[in-house]
């Protein structure tokens, strides 16, 4: 009855510091810009790039590489592929007018891709090699070298719409591999919660079917000597990033690993020093790339499993899905004193939710008052006649606004005044309660002044009875619910009479609740 009261059994103080939302929220949505939106144009990059490094047909053995040169300039189709900037630009030989050949693509397409060494070497040996590239009969020929042309347009910064990145050669395809690989790394360490250990052991076809919902199959790590191979639900969401990992993975069996061919092992991963580069490169590109800058913080992937637990918490029965997702469930229950540690909210975060929550309430009041004003009976219980009342109150305002020139009534203006109006009403399972004190019942034989008397207390609510109660069609499946709950329980010949008759007349309540809510029009 604890989940239900909303008394958390004791909790451990848990010592993980939680990411504030002016970090959390820019840094998920940048990583699910990179998953859905830019993983196709990196992952075409790279394909490009692999074949251009593909050995070919060299135009013959044994020949120099000044006759191979000499013949690939003879053909005018051929350009001379250049860097984008002249930070890539060969320092032994520096060019004041821009002219910054890409050296190693260039010798690619000369020997068919059997070098990217032609060029280098002693100046002894290389310099009149590219004596013959840079004649000034050759500068037609430049090309800025690009693996990605047709990169996607976004919406950039003033509104304006174009590619998210231009001028792709083989360094910033690298560099944008490594900040994918880190942006699904990061979203799936915050939408499942697993740990960093968890996470790397993650093997090649991780998604399976678990109690009929997707989840991820990986070992448990700590406090569990057998490494035990678990499961743990996800989202759509998260199957999508980790199937881009796993394609972006050159491992045989690890899903997130290294990108390219760079150490022995291929499992070049290090979070922390990952996450510092990623957010670094977003504040860097975050313009063109249609992102929020991401404020400096000292991020590491522990803060993720803290931080979703805050916001997870705060739901219906929350504590029970955490105590299941970060595998601290006993043996007799389904959390313990760690989820609750876990669950307990940051100042920053409850400001947070305490925002989030408004708004989510903003937005049914707005629904049922639409609805209202269409005609149709929204509401039944105690505190329907001055629910509604409300909101016609608040109809007749944002009508009499409409009508003044020069105001546009919106969705953001009919939110901030039904905020406005029911600053105290809260969207429960059974019920809306106003939240007017002077009315709750809930609050009958509290002394006036003691802490329990300054809120309505959700446990001992009478939603069929109080005057603060609004029920609507969205409650209905929760009544039927308890309703089938009632019947089954009187079916029990053991019960005596007295709880048969409080069973019945509580039965009774219930029936009249449903049948007002099937004669509202808001279904």
């Amino acid at each position: 009855m604890e989940a239900l009261s909303g008394n958390r059994s004791s909790s451990r103080k848990v010592k993980t510091p939680a990411l504030p939302p002016a970090v959390w929220w820019p840094l998920l949505r940048a990583c699910w810009r990179y998953i859905d939106v830019f993983a196709p144009d990196i992952l075409k990059a790279r394909s490009r790039w692999e074949e251009l490094n593909k050995p070919g047909t060299a135009s013959g053995p044994g020949r120099s590489y000044k006759d191979l040169l000499k013949d690939w300039l003879q053909d005018p189709a051929n350009t001379i592929p250049l860097h984008s900037s002249r930070h890539h630009a060969d320092k032994s030989r520096p060019s004041a007018d821009g002219f910054h050949v890409h050296w190693g693509v260039l010798s690619l397409s000369i020997s068919g891709g059997q070098t990217r060494l032609m060029f280098n070497g002693s100046k002894e040996s290389n310099l009149p090699l590219k004596n013959l590239v840079l004649a000034p009969e050759n500068r037609y020929r430049g090309r800025t070298f690009d693996l990605l042309p047709d990169a996607r347009d976004v919406d950039a910064a003033g509104g304006s719409r174009s590619p998210w990145i231009t001028n792709v050669d083989s360094r910033r395809m690298w560099h944008e591999a490594v900040a994918l690989r880190t942006a699904c790394y990061l979203f799936v360490a915050a939408l499942s919660m697993l740990r960093d250990s968890e996470l790397q052991g993650i093997l090649r076809d991780p998604v399976v079917q678990h109690f009929g919902a997707p989840a991820i199959r990986t070992r448990k790590f700590k406090h569990d000597e057998s490494n035990s191979e678990q499961k743990w639900w996800i989202i759509e969401p998260v199957a999508q990033a980790l199937a881009v990992a796993q394609e972006l993975s050159i491992h045989p069996t690890r899903v997130f690993s290294a990108v390219r061919q760079i150490d022995p092992d291929n499992t070049a991963l290090w979070p922390n020093k990952d996450i510092r580069k990623f957010v670094r490169h977003i504040n860097a590109h975050h313009t063109e790339m249609g992102l929020e800058e991401i404020p400096e913080y000292r991020i590491n992937p522990h803060m993720f499993r803290r931080t979703m637990s805050i916001i997870a918490g705060q739901q219906p029965d929350g504590e029970i899905a955490l105590g299941l997702t970060l595998k601290h469930a006993a043996v007799r229950a389904l959390s313990n004193a760690t989820t609750s540690g876990y669950a307990e909210p940051t100042p920053e975060w409850a400001e947070e939710l305490k925002i989030e929550l408004a708004d989510a309430t903003a937005v049914r009041l707005a629904r049922l008052m639409h609805a209202r004003t269409s005609g149709n009976t929204i509401a039944v219980g105690p505190g329907a006649k001055s629910f509604t009342a409300k909101l016609d109150k608040v109809a007749s305002a944002l009508s009499a606004t409409d009508g003044m020139e020069g105001n546009i009534v919106d969705e953001r203006m009919i939110r901030n005044l039904l905020r406005s109006e029911f600053s105290t009403v809260k969207f429960g399972n059974l019920n809306a309660c106003m939240g007017d004190l002077g009315s709750a019942l809930c609050l009958t034989g509290q002394a006036s002044g003691t802490p329990e008397a300054l809120t309505v207390n959700p446990a001992r609510c009478q939603p069929h009875l109080c005057r603060n109660s609004v029920i609507t069609s969205e409650h209905r499946p929760h009544w039927v619910a308890t309703e089938h709950d009632l019947r089954k329980a009187l079916k029990d010949k053991r019960i005596s009479d007295r709880n048969r008759a409080s069973l019945e007349q509580e039965l009774g309540d219930i029936r009249q609740v449903i049948s007002g809510v099937d004669r509202t029009g808001d279904e």
